[in-house]
């Protein structure tokens, strides 16, 4: 879809304008947004040299897919902390440990440990 928007500039004086319009128009119908938000300028650039559309396009898709890398990465860690500490909470309930010291010892919140005890019916 982007590089179909690309290819609708027509060669003209006014490119650099009909380039920053594609790249609004693109921002504002939520394809690659965040991309061209953060990178606009740097965008706007390559597009103005002798970069074709589907190398600019391809570099747009590849700096997306790291950052997508980085983001699970990041959130995969971050789950894994939180995994441990429930699991080190759930030892320490089943060797009698206050919920107060298990939430100073694992940064667990009460409800995060409350959740971990069995249900009484």
């Amino acid at each position: 879809m982007y590089d179909e928007k690309v290819r609708s500039v027509k060669p003209s004086k006014e490119k650099a304008y009909s380039l920053k319009k594609v790249i609004k128009d693109c921002i504002d119908n939520g394809i690659l947004k965040d991309f061209l938000t953060l990178h606009q300028k740097e965008v706007e650039d390559m597009m103005m040299t002798v970069i074709p559309p589907e190398q600019a396009l391809e570099y747009i898709k590849l700096e997306e897919y790291n950052k997508g890398i980085e983001q699970g990465i990041e959130q995969g860690i971050e789950q894994g902390k939180l995994d441990t500490s429930l699991n080190f909470a759930r030892n320490m309930l089943k060797n009698n440990y206050s919920i107060d010291s298990i939430m100073e010892i694992t940064g667990l919140s009460r409800e995060q440990i409350e959740r971990l005890l069995p249900s009484q019916s």
